[in-house]
């Protein structure tokens, strides 16, 4: 093939290259975010205000694929962190959604609170590595 040619067909396939690339980066950050939706819960006031039993726990939207997920993944070196908002009744509300989590089948030993949930009416629950 003449150099000519070879240079045609060489810049024909650049931009398609560069389509490949790109495709490969969104294909990576969709899957880098689905799994953190998966990872990621997170429990609004309102929806803990309900009257709470074993079956309304977990029939909380998200929760039960929550667990699942916590335990296709094992417990290895993972825990679970759930950030609460400050003071004495954000304390409470995130010590009754880990002893509910307990009752549900995962060690204690894995489950950490922290104060500091972004937003004050909200418990976020995440599954992390240690």
């Amino acid at each position: 093939m003449s150099q000519v040619k070879q240079a045609r067909v060489n810049n024909f396939n650049r931009p398609l290259c560069g389509l490949r690339v790109v495709l490969v980066c969104l294909a990576a950050s969709l899957l880098t975010v689905a799994q953190a939706d998966i990872a990621t819960y997170s429990v609004t006031a309102e929806e803990w205000s309900r009257p709470r039993s074993g079956r309304g726990v977990s029939e909380l939207p998200g929760l039960r694929e929550f667990v699942q997920n916590w335990m296709q993944a094992g417990e290895g070196n993972r825990q679970i962190l759930i950030q609460y908002p400050g003071g004495e009744s954000g304390t409470l509300w995130a010590s009754e959604l880990r002893d509910w989590l307990v009752a549900l089948s995962i060690p204690s030993e894995h489950i950490l609170l922290e104060a500091g949930s972004p937003s004050g009416d909200e418990l976020l629950v995440r599954i992390e590595n240690q």
